[in-house]
């Protein structure tokens, strides 16, 4: 129910005066606390009518139009908002709240500019535009503006972990402009420490004390990292994921299983759960269980690298080419993982002898990630074993150059040359296996019999 004293008083004082900011103000954050949204939006489009140069009424109509939910409207009047001057901070670093929700960053970091420019002791708008400094030119401002957060929020854990993730990332650029990558792994290890003394229970910098620990070789400190980041909300998936690839690596695959089917509940680490669970299977010969995870996982990677890509470009709408460049990479990485997924779906199927099923599943892993090996080679094997030995070929000689040391490629590749009397080219491959297996008892055997063959021609 209204306030009518309030309502009474604000309508007085605006019949008085009409051009009376303070009041049409008030008297529409009266309506709209009460839901009277039309009523609030009268109120501040006649204050606006009378003077365009308003910016504080700007921002109250674009707060109703963004409860409402018409962003289109809402941009307009926050940028009408920004363009003007409003002179306290707490406004500004409102509408910077609003234009982030927004993805306007660049107009967002503005107004946090204006808010520090303003209120020099203001911790949330160092620590907010440090994130907003997503360009790695931007790199010594954004630990500076960290440091500072850090500084006047001593007890927020959030400066010291976003300090120590900027420093563990590294990614800085040169005079010319060059991206390189120089990760300060102590000064990030220490961050994410005093984010934990801050907040024990903060799950994204127990995972990543948790694998740099497992890194050094810690493992039992690890896992108990992993347990508490396996605690908290949106960080589980990842926890479960590092528990369950250790469990793997000690070859209990009952625990492995039972930790990828808690991590498989996180959309975010989803489609990366299944296909690990479906090699559980596979180690397990569970080909059928698998093939379901294998079709979800990849599904799952699918809609990932489709979300990605709109992510991307919607940065890049605004102007966000940092952002947009890192969403397009988590969209190319969603694309290559697509491959181990119909890798395994391949090698299901020619197990129940659907070869040609499986040549055209592995023909799309390799257009997916030409760079894996794995699929390729098998690709290659199919074909060679379906009389289709140029194509094999071609297939063997990519895996060669995309894995020098793969001994069975080069091993094959000299038999093919060897059959096709080309000495000098079999001689090579098989040297080369040699070198990689010096006990490879058919390569040395292939060796001899060319030996025998080039003293032969000699006389």
């Amino acid at each position: 129910m209204i306030n009518s004293d309030a309502l009474g008083h604000l309508e007085k004082a605006i019949e008085l005066d009409p051009h009376h900011l303070d009041a049409r103000l008030a008297l529409a954050d009266l309506y709209r606390r009460e839901n009277l949204f039309d009523e609030a939006k009268s109120i501040l489009s006649k204050t606006i009518a009378g003077d365009v140069n308003v910016p504080t009424a700007h921002f109250a109509l674009a707060e109703i139009y963004i409860d409402e939910g018409q962003e289109e409207q809402a941009i307009k009047h926050l940028l009408e908002a920004s363009a003007g001057d409003i002179a306290d901070s707490a406004s500004r670093f409102r509408l910077a709240e609003l234009l982030a929700a927004k993805g306007q960053i660049k107009a967002a970091a503005d107004q946090l500019e204006n808010v520090i420019s303003l209120d020099h002791l203001n911790g949330e708008a160092h620590f907010h535009l440090a994130t907003f400094l997503e360009h790695p030119d931007d790199f010594d401002r954004a630990k500076l503006l960290l440091e500072i957060s850090i500084d006047l929020l001593p007890r927020d854990p959030r400066p010291c972990f976003h300090l120590a993730q900027l420093v563990d990332k590294g990614e800085k650029s040169d005079l010319e402009g060059n991206i390189f990558r120089e990760s300060d792994y102590s000064s990030a290890k220490f961050h994410y420490k005093q984010t934990l003394r801050l907040s024990p229970t903060h799950g994204p910098a127990n995972l990543r004390l948790g694998v740099m620990l497992e890194e050094e070789g810690d493992i039992t400190s690890a896992i108990d990292c992993y347990n508490k980041a396996a605690k908290v909300k949106g960080i589980a998936g990842d926890a479960h994921l590092c528990l369950a690839r250790l469990a793997r690596a000690e070859n209990d695959n009952v625990k492995a299983e039972e930790f990828l089917t808690l991590a498989a509940r996180e959309p975010k680490v989803k489609g990366k759960s299944l296909l690990e669970r479906a090699e559980v299977f596979i180690k397990e010969g569970k080909a059928n269980v698998a093939k379901i995870d294998l079709i979800e996982a990849l599904s799952t990677f699918q809609k990932d690298e489709n979300s990605f890509r709109k992510d991307s470009d919607s940065a890049a709408d605004n102007a966000n080419f940092i952002r947009a460049r890192n969403r397009l990479d988590k969209a190319d990485n969603a694309r290559l993982s697509q491959s181990p997924v119909l890798f395994h779906l391949a090698k299901i199927e020619a197990m129940n002898g659907c070869n040609e099923k499986a040549i055209q599943l592995l023909v799309e892993a390799v257009a997916k990630s030409p760079g894996f090996v794995p699929a390729r080679y098998e690709l290659a094997l199919l074909l060679d074993n379906n009389d289709q030995a140029m194509e094999a070929i071609s297939h063997y000689e990519a895996v060669v150059q995309s894995e020098w040391a793969h001994s069975r490629s080069h091993f094959r590749l000299g038999e093919i040359a060897l059959a096709e009397k080309d000495l000098r080219k079999a001689e090579m491959h098989f040297l080369i296996v040699t070198d990689l297996e010096p006990s490879n008892a058919k390569a040395n055997d292939y060796l001899a019999q060319i030996a025998a063959k080039k003293l032969k021609n000699q006389t």
